[in-house]
């Protein structure tokens, strides 16, 4: 761009500029001072407006010094601050024609450019924040910019520049200070400028910073950038920054961006480049000889820059990119999509630089530089990229040197290596998934924010079975390696029982046989120096002694369950050797047998029943020891009979009696039978007995006085059995062969009962020589004896044998065969005996084997069906019937057909109060009400409402007895609401279908007050909604249908909106809007029909609207649905629309007006006048908030008034999938913007 050669050209060209802005043309000067204070006001609020910090527009100054051409080598700018002044000069060529221009504009000069740093037209307006004159000397250039001229901050004036030029300087800036400006502000961020502020500039290399102060002196200071190539072959670079003796290194890494999206402001760009700088630490002594080992990275916050810094966004690396900046620069446009394009390639820029980093010195500690915290949101996507393309990419390496990535990458911590830092569980096999150990333990938290992961305990034990399985492994690890194993598998183990189960299961522990084996092997030992000997045959295995040595492996075989064999261990193991299923497992007899000794010896017992014990028999075979006995003299209690049952049972073998010592033998064979189960011959009676058993229940032929003899015999062997044999056969009076438990014992005192002809008339007795087969004496032990152990009975037996939860055949029989009167005499005389089975479980007569028995539920219930007589010769389940009568005397004597009175003698009589058991009325209480009442509901519609309002007195009156079940009776329809009218039939209803009290307006609910008024009491306390509430009024509206009266629905939404609107919650309001109970009016209702046309819900999908407003109603009745309320109602029901969401219904909300005139129009000057007058009283009361307020103003200062024939409007709504319009109505008013029209007033209107 062409620079002026001479102060004469350079001049013309300062005036031209003038000319152009207007300051020196005299043409239509009016309009130039109302166009040039338009623009002043906003060049003033450009300049204040532009950074919040005043010092900011030094960064503008040092972007257009990094877009100055430079001849020098080393570009430089000087800063120099004087009191009042502020000077910059730049070493530059000098401005040319466009850079002039460019801080004479206001727009932006960047442009399409992407090689250029500042945006010198907008930008250099930021110096007026700080300063009133600003002169400028470049070249042949000098002039000035006064702000107290007309458009000083634009209007460049020539005027020479009131300081000498530097020499080696080409262009000068000075600033004359405002007086408002805060000089030790200006101070403070001169001196904080940073070498920082040089890392991404083009051309600017250096800057010379001075201040001079009246009172401090003179402060200096130089700072630098300086380049150079990283090392031969690499795409890094090496960038040094200083400032006097302070050096900053950062090695840079570009990346080329490919960008698809257009952005004007970077119109016809398709790339740019990204630039990283990762900021490192350098050892002196490598520096001096050009090496770059033993760098580090230096990790602290680093600023994104657009070339300049913009703000920190929490990444440890320098970012800098093309980005679009707000106006102050103080953040970049979160918007933009060429900012999100660069922000999106600056994962792919760290990924390449990562690669650069791994070939050089940073290869294990460039994970620093990833953020440890979250970014700021404009950045939150570049971290969750590179979060996700760090875990997954290949960049971290592996113990064995090969490629990892942070997903599958094991840190092994500190406890889990061993010799040489290694891990403890390496090998080929695992080390391909370890961290390198060339990272440090310190960056652990750096390799986490990668996604590393701590080997896990469960992984360290994987590993170790892997290990394991390589049979060579575990035996080749020297004794250190041992040991740590050891300590950590005990903590391990400790802590974590999963844990302990794996390392149980692994093969750890060396045996003294040179076998390696798992804890969970079981049976493994510290061998014991002192105690009894230990038999042989209960598989005892012991560590080796070089591993017990060993305290933290001894430690970890004791964790594992390894103990010292104490003889209490030895016993449970011979006990456990002999818990074999098989006996030829067994070892041999004389280490059958010294195991037992041992036990005796060791004076081991058994806690309750003898262990499962293989003992060998007399013929050398293995049993189990409770199915041998002992061959002894001393309990031969049968006489003639035991040799012939000797042959039948097992024997002990004679090693046994030669065990032990003669002193020690009659302890020793007591101590079989007690701990070990041996039986002596004394216990082969119940064998005996169970013979008997067997052959009475085998053979139903045996003769009399054989199947008595072996009867007898058990008897007097005291013989008991829990349940009484099923097929054990006896003799009856009439020579018939029947099982015991179904006869019956014919006692004495049974001949006194009334029942007692028809049972032994009925049912089978035992022969009469059964009463004569035991003495006088024992007749009542015998008689108990047969009841309790063969089921013979001397009462019918209520229950079954085989099924105790129910009644017994006989029973069955009795009910069938038996008139009522009789079987009901028959619980009667035998309660004592049958209620055993009606009692809870924990009440029963624990002597009596056959006393309450499980499913006595069923027997009552059964009972409880049984049909009986009545009194008045009816038949009924027993459970409904009565013992005492409780009726009123009433006319009507139909009613009274339901006593159901029990046809028993002596009624009253307590002895009858057990039949309450079987739901039997035996006094005047609540249950008996409740139940005539269900009885009197069967009735339907023949019901007697005196005699149901007489029951409902008796139970308001006993409710207190019972208040649960009252509650459970009224939950049936239990409401009996006799007909209204002739023709319509009395019902019952449940309560839920009724309210105590309510208002007219009620068609689907009952009021019991006007039918039962006398019985509040009852039924404030049974019914859900005792008064009108909302949920009644809800239920009422869902029950209108077509036939509903208009006026009893708005009379019902009125109701709701009026007094129950604040109870109206989201569950109820969402079933009023889902059913359709909305009277719609479609303008086809003709006089005599419900006054609408339809009924619809008011869900999203159902299109009605509200006519708020007679004008509505009258415009769109017949053109859209409208709900068939008038507006004055409408506005009664306000609450409840609001409460339903149909606010967006309201034509109030929806509807558009377009209004005309009709006929003759004309200005009424007047009232124009009028209006214009009261504006300014009008605009002291708008708020200066208020958006569009100027615009406001102008309308009501300019507005004019007309007069019309007519006004007409037109109002129109958008409908869900068209707009429609209602019928043209006339209006008052027409206002549109600057005017408006009235109707002209006549008799009937005013204005």
């Amino acid at each position: 761009m062409e620079r002026p050669k001479t102060h004469a050209e350079a001049k013309a060209h300062i005036d031209q500029i003038r000319k152009d802005q207007g300051i020196d043309n005299d043409t239509n000067p009016n309009s130039f001072n109302h166009f040039s204070d338009t623009l002043e006001q906003s060049l003033k609020l450009i300049a204040e407006g532009l950074y919040q910090q005043p010092t900011r527009f030094l960064l503008e100054l040092l972007q257009n010094a990094d877009d100055c051409s430079y001849g020098d080598p080393t570009p430089q700018m000087n800063i120099t601050y004087s009191p009042g002044h502020l000077r910059v000069d730049y070493n530059e060529l000098g401005f040319t024609r466009r850079d002039v221009g460019a801080i004479c504009k206001v727009s932006s000069t960047k442009g399409q450019s992407t090689e250029q740093t500042g945006e010198k037209g907008i930008g250099f307006k930021s110096v007026f924040k700080m300063a009133d004159v600003v002169w400028v000397l470049s070249g042949s250039y000098s002039f000035q910019f006064d702000t107290t001229r007309k458009l000083g901050m634009v209007t460049p004036q020539w005027a020479n520049f009131p300081m000498n030029a530097l020499p080696g300087f080409t262009t000068s800036i000075l600033l004359q200070l405002r007086r408002d400006c805060k000089p030790e502000e200006l101070i403070k961020e001169i001196r904080s400028m940073s070498p920082k502020h040089l890392l991404f500039l083009r051309r600017l290399r250096q800057i010379n910073i001075t201040i001079r102060g009246q009172d401090v002196g003179t402060w200096e200071t130089t700072i630098r950038r300086d380049d150079s190539p990283y090392l031969p072959g690499s795409t890094l670079t090496t960038t040094t920054l200083s400032q006097t003796d302070k050096r900053w290194e950062y090695w840079m890494y570009k990346h080329k961006v490919k960008i698809a999206h257009s952005e004007p402001k970077r119109e016809h760009c398709t790339e740019s480049i990204i630039t990283l700088a990762f900021p490192v630490c350098v050892m002196e002594k490598n520096r001096h000889v050009g090496l770059p080992d033993a760098a580090e990275p230096v990790v602290e916050d680093q600023d994104v820059h657009a070339i300049l810094p913009v703000r920190n966004y929490g990444l440890k690396f320098v970012v800098n990119a093309d980005f679009l900046l707000v106006a102050n620069r103080e953040d970049i446009v979160s918007s933009s999509d060429w900012n999100q394009a660069l922000q999106h390639s600056v994962v792919d820029a760290f990924k390449g630089a990562i690669r650069q980093l791994n070939s050089g010195t940073l290869r294990y500690t460039w994970p620093r530089y990833v953020p440890a915290i979250n970014l700021l949101h404009s950045f939150q996507d570049v971290e969750n990229g590179m979060k996700a393309m760090l875990l997954h990419g290949e960049f971290l390496e592996s113990i064995n040197e090969t490629p990892i990535t942070a997903l599958s990458a094991r840190y092994v911590p500190q406890e889990m290596r061993g010799q040489g830092n290694l891990p403890l569980t390496f090998s080929p096999r695992t080390g391909s998934k370890y961290l390198s150990l060339r990272y440090t333990d310190e960056d652990w938290g750096c390799l986490q924010q990668l996604g590393v992961r701590e080997l896990s305990e469960t992984e360290f034990l994987k590993d170790l079975e892997i290990l394991i399985a390589d049979n060579g492994f575990v035996k080749q690890q020297p004794e250190e390696w041992h040991e740590h194993v050891a300590k950590l598998l005990t903590r391990f183990s400790q802590d974590n029982n999963q844990h302990k189960r794996v390392i149980e299961d692994l093969q750890l522990i060396p045996l003294s046989d040179g076998r390696w084996v798992s804890a969970s092997v079981g049976n493994i030992f510290f061998p014991e120096s002192e105690g009894p000997a230990i038999p042989s045959g209960i598989g005892v295995l012991s560590p080796h002694a070089e591993a017990m040595k060993n305290r933290q492996r001894r430690m970890l075989f004791q964790t594992l369950g390894v103990q010292s064999l104490s003889v209490s261990k030895a016993q449970s193991l011979v006990i456990e050797a002999h818990s074999k299923t098989n006996s030829a497992d067994m070892a041999e007899q004389d280490i059958l047998v010294s195991q037992a000794v041992f036990l005796f010896r060791t004076q081991w017992s058994s806690e309750l029943i003898p262990p499962p014990f293989w003992v060998v028999s007399k013929v050398g075979y293995y049993v189990r020891a409770d199915q041998a006995y002992l061959d002894t003299t001393t309990h031969r209690s049968f006489g003639q009979h035991f040799d012939k049952f000797t042959q039948r049972f097992v024997f002990l073998h004679p090693k046994y009696h030669d065990a032990v010592k003669p002193d020690e033998k009659e302890r020793w064979l007591y101590w079989l039978c007690t701990h070990l189960g041996v039986l002596d011959t004394s216990q082969l009676l119940p064998k005996f007995q169970d013979l008997t058993v067997q052959r009475c229940s085998a053979n139903s032929q045996s003769s009399l006085d054989d199947l008595i003899d072996q009867t007898v015999f058990l008897f007097r062997t005291n013989w008991v059995s829990e349940k009484s044999p099923e097929n054990f056969w006896v003799r009856t009076n009439e020579e018939e062969y029947v099982r015991a438990r179904e006869a019956y014992y014919l006692a004495e005192e049974l001949h006194s009962r009334r029942y007692f002809n028809k049972f032994r008339q009925d049912f089978p007795f035992l022969h009469a020589e059964y009463y004569r087969a035991v003495q006088p004496s024992e007749l009542v032990q015998w008689q108990r004896w047969l009841r309790e152990s063969l089921g013979v009975w001397d009462v019918p037996r209520l229950v079954s044998n085989s099924d105790p939860g129910n009644l017994s055949a006989d029973f069955q029989r009795i009910l069938t065969i038996w008139p009522s009167r009789d079987f009901l005499m028959l619980l009667r005389e035998e309660w004592g005996r049958y209620q055993l089975y009606f009692l809870p479980q924990d009440k029963n007569d624990k002597g009596n084997t056959h006393g309450t028995i499980t499913g006595s539920a069923g027997l009552r219930e059964k009972l409880k069906s049984a049909l009986v007589s009545c009194s008045d010769g009816s038949s009924r389940p027993l459970c409904e019937t009565f013992t005492v009568s409780i009726f009123p005397e009433i006319k009507d004597q139909t009613i009274l057909s339901p006593q159901l009175l029990l046809d028993i003698p002596e009624p009253q009589d307590a002895a009858w109060d057990f039949l309450e058991t079987f739901g039997v009325t035996i006094k005047d209480d609540i249950t008996i009400y409740l139940r005539c009442l269900d009885l009197e509901r069967n009735r339907g519609s023949n019901a007697s409402k005196d005699f149901v309002a007489w029951l409902y007195g008796k139970i308001q009156e006993k409710a207190d007895e019972s208040p649960k079940a009252v509650s459970e009776a009224f939950k049936k329809n239990c409401i009996f609401i006799p007909s209204s009218h002739a023709g319509a039939e009395s019902i019952w209803v449940e309560e839920n279908e009724c309210v105590w009290d309510g208002t007219e307006l009620l068609q689907k609910f009952h009021v019991l007050k006007r039918l039962y008024s006398q019985y509040e009491r009852l039924f404030t306390k049974v019914l859900t909604h005792t008064h009108t509430d909302l949920d009644v009024l809800v239920s009422e509206l869902e029950s209108i249908s077509m036939s509903t009266p208009l006026n009893l629905i708005v009379e019902l939404f009125k109701e709701i909106s009026t007094r129950h609107v604040s109870r109206l919650g989201k569950d109820l309001a969402d079933r009023l809007r889902s059913h359709k109970i909305f009277p719609i009016d479609e303008g086809n209702a003709m006089p005599g029909l419900p006054g609408f046309d339809d009924l619809c819900s008011g869900l999203d999908e159902s299109e009605w609207y509200i006519a708020d407003r007679p004008q509505y109603r009258n415009s769109f009745r017949g053109v859209v649905s409208l709900i068939s309320f008038s507006p004055w109602d409408i506005l009664t029901m306000t609450p409840l629309i609001k409460a339903l969401g149909f606010e967006g219904r309201l034509l109030s909300k929806r509807a558009t007006p377009r209004m005309r005139t009709s006929g003759n129009v004309e200005l009424d000057r007047a009232r124009t006048k009028l209006f214009r007058a009261k504006s300014k009283f009008i605009a002291r009361m708008m708020p200066k908030s208020l958006a569009q307020r100027k615009k406001t103003l102008v309308a009501l200062n300019t507005m004019e008034v007309f007069l019309a024939d007519k006004v007409l409007v037109e109002w129109t709504i958008t409908s869900t999938d068209f707009r429609l319009g209602g019928r043209e109505i006339q209006s008052q008013v027409y206002d549109e913007t600057a005017q408006a029209a009235v109707s002209r007033p006549d008799e009937k209107n005013g204005i």
